[in-house]
């Protein structure tokens, strides 16, 4: 179809006068008519080019600066590619196209030049799935936001698509927008109000309209945020626009209905360059109005600096066959164990098959877990056949040791295996609810734990475990047990003392399914919650960190989770269902520090004329080392004993005659565990 642009006399005024101020102007640009069937949305790209979303031609349309068609992409279809009633587009930085393709029950993430990169979400009510996805938009650090009407929802991923997390409303979101601060203006019209948001997620302010006592965001239908953080809003009764700032005063009013310049039937969507152009999708007029808004005095807002994403969609590595456990060495690779093919796939320097061949067959039977020592040999879960198979570096058969049962060396269904720096090997004996212990030669050594006794139990006791599936160690030799169906990861010291427990009943982090983890160079680890279908990340505090992944396709589609890894700033995801393990990038330095409550104070002189000044120091920090902690607890509203395992003494000055200047800091929240305290950020 042969596509053109019709100009309308390009530098003439609008005869409309501004209402708040006569320092402001509209004046008519040009208007833009290729042929729109039904035009819903605008947005402009950091080059200055403007795009158009026609929602009955499930089209997008790009002009240059100066209003010259330059090419088009999309077509009605089902298929991933193809649009299906799209209600909304937004621009990245990078020039990359975001489509709510509302009718698909998805959004789709385009090129400039309209090639498809990845499809978000699908039909469904979980996190990461859409009912009525109508609006997108996309921040300073790129994340995408995607708004659904019948879910009052916001989802946020990241720039390349991983699901991070939804944002619950009480209203419908009609539309987003975001400032150069990377504030977010949620479009709630059956509230008639506007809400701000912080990048962090948190609410700053509610912005309200009324004029001549009619709440003008009750009739609102599209909105934008130009370079200087003023308001456009797109009003369907009087079929206008209006420009508002912060504190609700108008700035000016234009618009009417018709089909002249500056007239609308059914405006939908707004867009704002940083030259003071704004671009309206006149609809049922079939064309876009361009316009150019003069003499505002108000300063453009300062670029602010973020911190970039954490967590991102790198590739994917093929697998063929589904993958039960992962586990990644330095200098190695990636070793993948099938349980249906009994055999390990690995992925590095030399990519290899073992135990796919007649003469190298494994002759596993439904292995669950696969660790690979320092010295390179390879512990295979032979949990079918209930024994633990030892396979040399090449991957030849070294030596088998256990049967079934439950006496010592012995195993019931074991699924997980691990080893410390000192070269101990840890098994969890699933079927028997206790970790056994073996040198490296495979000699029994001991065994510790117990079953629970209460079938959910909602507070078990540490040291008991209701099917325990898969360990890891950290740096010091800490061993991290995932308890399956106590739904909880037990932490034990280098001695096999109970430590503390993550996801317990007083833990506000819960998990519906855990099924894999892991734990980085850095002690971060790493939960695969099969129930949620996403993965949660700690520090080595036990502090959540992040979520990502969703049951939404996507590059953090997770169906049936079954296996993960960490090293150095990449994770492994494997899925039962799909064929490739999936490769994120991590940049754990990023993440925000912990807010902390100080207190200094100084102790009064000691009457101690005959002790030594030693004695004073050590009797002057306790004593106002005591007063502090006193008044942090009622400050914090947490015991003593709770209190004692996160304070911390900051600085101490001795000033003489007995007294000592002391500063002491808490974390400034607090959640509670089983075992201690944590801070929450």
């Amino acid at each position: 179809m042969k596509k053109y642009v019709s100009v309308w006399a390009i530098i003439m005024f609008l005869a409309v006068p501004s209402v708040a101020t006569a320092m402001e102007e509209v004046k008519f640009i040009q208007a833009v008519d290729p042929g729109f069937v039904q035009p819903v949305d605008t947005d402009v790209s950091q080059a200055g080019d403007f795009y158009v979303l026609d929602r009955k031609a499930s089209k997008v349309y790009v002009f240059d600066k100066e209003g010259k068609f330059q090419w088009g992409f999309g077509d009605r279809g089902f298929a991933l590619g193809k649009m299906s009633l799209p209600n909304s587009l937004a621009i990245s930085l990078k020039g990359n196209v975001v489509i709510a393709d509302t009718g698909n029950y998805r959004a789709q993430v385009f090129n400039r030049n309209g090639q498809i990169l990845f499809e978000l979400g699908n039909k469904g009510t979980l996190p990461g799935e859409f009912k009525n996805a109508t609006s997108v938009a996309v921040d300073p650090l790129e994340n995408i936001y995607v708004a659904d009407t019948e879910l009052n929802r916001i989802s946020q991923f990241s720039p390349k698509g991983v699901f991070l997390k939804v944002m619950n409303l009480e209203y419908k979101p009609m539309d987003l927008a975001f400032d150069k601060q990377g504030a977010m203006y949620v479009l709630l019209s059956e509230a008639g109000k506007i809400v701000k948001y912080s990048i962090a997620g948190d609410e700053l302010k509610e912005i309200t309209y009324y004029q001549d006592k009619d709440n003008v965001l009750a009739s609102t239908v599209g909105m934008t945020v130009d370079s200087k953080g003023d308001i456009y809003l797109v009003e369907h009764n009087k079929q206008s626009i209006k420009k508002i700032d912060h504190k609700s005063q108008l700035l000016f009013s234009f618009g009417s209905q018709g089909v002249g310049k500056g007239q609308f039937n059914h405006p939908l969507g707004i867009s704002a360059d940083d030259l003071g152009k704004i671009y309206i999708a006149d609809s049922a007029n079939k064309r876009v109005q361009v316009l150019e808004i003069n003499g505002s005095t108000k300063p453009e807002l300062a670029q602010a600096v973020y911190l970039r994403p954490v967590i991102d969609y790198q590739k994917s590595l093929s697998a063929n066959d589904s993958i039960s456990d992962v586990d990644y060495v330095p200098n190695k690779g990636l070793y993948a164990l099938s349980n249906e093919k009994g055999y390990i796939i690995v992925k590095g320097e030399l990519n290899q098959l073992i135990g796919d061949s007649s003469d190298e067959k494994l002759h596993l039977s439904n292995p669950k877990a696969i660790h690979v020592m320092d010295d390179g040999r390879m512990l295979v879960a032979d949990t079918g056949h209930h024994r633990l198979k030892f396979l040399k570096t090449d991957g030849t058969h070294d030596y088998t040791f256990g049967n079934k049962g439950d006496q010592d060396g012995e195993f019931n269904a074991l699924e997980g295996v691990a080893s410390d720096s000192k070269g101990y090997i840890y098994v969890a004996d699933t079927n028997n609810n206790r970790i056994q212990m073996f040198n490296s030669d495979g000699i029994y050594l001991s065994s510790f734990g117990r079953k629970t006794e209460v079938l959910d139990d909602a507070n078990p006791m540490g040291g008991t475990f209701l099917h325990p599936k898969d360990l890891a160690f950290n740096s010091k030799d800490h061993l991290y047990v995932l308890d399956y169906k106590n739904k909880r990861i037990q932490i034990f010291d280098d001695q096999k003392i109970f430590i503390k427990e993550i996801g317990g009943a007083r833990d506000l982090v819960k998990f519906l399914e855990p099924i894999d983890i892991a734990i980085d160079n850095n002690d971060y680890l790493y939960v695969a919650d099969r129930g949620e279908h996403n993965i949660k990340v700690f520090d080595h505090e036990g502090q959540l960190v992040l979520t990502f992944g969703s049951n939404g396709k996507g590059p953090s589609h997770f169906p049936a989770l079954s296996a993960i890894a960490s090293w150095e700033g990449q994770i492994y995801v494997a899925n039962k269902n799909l064929d490739d393990i999936a490769v994120f990038a991590f940049q754990p330095n990023n993440t925000m520090k912990k807010e902390r409550v100080y207190i200094t104070k100084i102790s009064l002189p000691l009457l101690m004329d005959n002790a030594t000044e030693e004695i004073k120091q050590t009797m002057a920090k306790k004593l106002t080392f005591e007063n502090i902690r006193k008044e942090l607890s009622q400050k914090l509203n947490v015991s003593e004993d709770i209190l004692n395992q996160v304070i911390k003494v900051e600085a101490e000055e001795y000033l003489g005659d007995g007294r000592l200047k002391l500063t002491v800091s808490a974390p400034k929240v607090l959640r509670m565990t089983k075992t201690e305290v944590e801070p929450i950020q």
